[in-house]
């Protein structure tokens, strides 16, 4: 008898220990868009118990695509999810709405618009504690901007570069202490954080319903509050970067001409853009700028007397120029001078280039054209007097006090020796022209050794035998059928005569190339 009523109460007990409690919050559960709402019993948090089962009813919301997110204090002392079809048998798994949320505090579970409600289940209670409950019914598209949002903000903050330390540049902050190659890494790896932000940022907007776009949404004004942060912030980065740099090289550039003058252009980048930046900075970059563009022309001077390559002078004449401006002073006779120099230099150069290109595509043609006729060497004689006559000129006198560079006189004999190349092209087009009505004739007539004898009295005019190439083979050709026709017609005296001649004959373009079939 003891033993029946001690196993009754066991199963009592267990079936009380598997058993839900319904939590029923006061106020209600209202399933509409809000912030967060507090889950109470009137004027305190339920008390939950260890081992305990509760759940609570979460009403469906009206419209479709929602979230019920709930944010627990104690989350991890819980084990909770949302079903829409509670079972309230202990061993029953219910199917499980998945959570969205990546936070053990918070879940958001994505709910629908139904008639039958959610249920929020708790199946394990770690220990004695009290429901530190918030609920919230949020679209979903605003709950990810929201979640987004957060982290936008997290990464603009840590991001950014120091505003004051840019305007207290050489006046709080020495110059002469500053680690530029340390602290230029730094804001680069910032910059390079802050554009794959920027690209997150504007792909976000596709989050926002079309009707939300352009309104006055707390969300969507959010999006491009932080959207304008993270441009201004990009913005005033590149600024601090281009004075960073400017001041590095006048800086470094005191020991190091060569840093210095290769840099110009980066020097004036800053001052295309120094009303962004406070007069300190900008005084003492002009400042260390003014006291050397002195040695600008100089430098440029020695590098060209030793350049031997026929190639452009690479002079950053404009950005020099334009940085005496911006430091109020006037260039010298000698800076005038060697950008006189430098303009013709390279004037000429660029004139002898393209007509050497024009050579070249005239080569081309005779090179391609194969037993031209008298009107083709009349056409293309045309268009060599037109080259002739923009032929560059070259005079020394451009070149003023550095006329006895060496690239000048290398620059000078390759102006002479094309003018040179285009007028015995000329004259070769000239005596061709003349030849090729007789060439043709003998052609006619099968005559290829008269040919060769008449290519070879020319041989100093290149492109005929280009032009003439199988000329050798047409020449044995004729030869080996003027045989076998004398062969086949029982005429051995003139066969052995013609054998003979082909023997004998050395009339070929190529002999070397013809000896052995000969």
């Amino acid at each position: 008898m003891r033993k029946t009523i001690g196993i009754t109460l066991i199963a009592l007990l267990l079936w009380g220990c598997g058993k839900y409690k319904h939590l029923k919050p006061n106020p209600e559960i209202v399933p509409r868009e809000s912030g967060y709402t507090e889950i109470i019993d009137k004027d305190k948090p339920f008390e939950l118990k260890q081992n305990k089962r509760y759940f609570m009813t979460f009403p469906a919301p009206a419209s479709s695509d929602y979230y019920l997110v709930v944010q627990l204090s104690n989350g991890t002392q819980l084990s909770s999810y949302l079903t829409q079809q509670f079972d309230k048998k202990p061993d029953t798994q219910d199917p499980v709405i998945k959570n969205d949320s990546k936070s053990p505090n918070v879940a958001a579970y994505p709910v629908e618009a139904s008639a039958t409600p959610y249920t929020w289940v708790i199946d394990r209670v770690d220990a004695k504690t009290f429901l530190n409950m918030e609920y919230r019914y949020v679209p979903r598209w605003r709950y990810q901007f929201e979640t987004k949002y957060a982290s936008f903000q997290t990464i603009l903050a840590k991001n950014k570069a120091d505003r004051q330390r840019l305007q207290g540049l050489g006046t709080t902050v020495s110059i002469s202490t500053i680690d530029f190659a340390g602290e230029l890494s730094e804001l680069d790896r910032k910059t390079e954080t802050l554009k794959k932000l920027q690209a997150i940022v504007l792909e976000t907007e596709s989050i926002f319903p079309g009707a939300i776009k352009g309104s006055d949404d707390r969300a969507y004004l959010d999006y491009l509050g932080i959207k304008r942060e993270v441009d201004d912030e990009l913005r005033f980065q590149d600024d601090y970067r281009i004075a960073l740099k400017a001041l590095q090289i006048t800086r470094d550039g005191r020991l190091d001409n060569e840093l210095f003058i290769r840099n110009l252009p980066e020097i004036m980048r800053f001052f295309e853009n120094e009303n962004r930046y406070p007069e300190n900075v900008r005084r003492e970059v002009a400042d260390a700028v003014a006291n050397r563009l002195s040695e600008i022309v100089p430098y440029y001077e020695s590098q060209v007397q030793r350049k031997r390559d026929l190639s452009k002078i690479d002079f950053p004449a404009n950005a020099a120029k334009n940085l005496y401006d911006r430091t109020n002073q006037r260039p010298d006779q000698r800076f005038s001078d060697f950008t006189r120099f430098v303009d013709a230099f390279n004037r000429d150069l660029d004139n002898l280039q393209s007509s050497r290109k024009k050579v070249d595509d005239l080569r081309a043609q005779l090179k391609r054209e194969s037993w031209p006729s008298a009107s083709f060497y009349s056409r293309m004689r045309g268009d060599v007097n037109r080259l002739q006559s923009s032929l560059p000129t070259f005079s020394r006198s451009d070149y003023g006090k550095y006329t006895n560079y060496s690239i000048v006189s290398r620059l000078e004999n390759e102006v002479r020796g094309l003018s040179a190349q285009v007028n015995d092209m000329a004259r070769g087009l000239g005596i061709a022209e003349s030849l090729a009505g007789e060439i043709n004739m003998l052609k006619d007539s099968g005559n290829y050794r008269g040919i060769i004898r008449l290519l070879k009295q020319h041989s100093d005019i290149a492109f005929l035998r280009d032009q003439y190439g199988d000329l050798d083979q047409r020449s044995i050709d004729q030869q080996e059928q003027d045989i076998r026709r004398a062969l086949q017609n029982q005429n051995f005296a003139d066969a052995e005569r013609r054998i003979e001649a082909l023997y004998n004959d050395r009339d070929f373009i190529d002999y070397d190339a013809f000896a052995a079939r000969k």
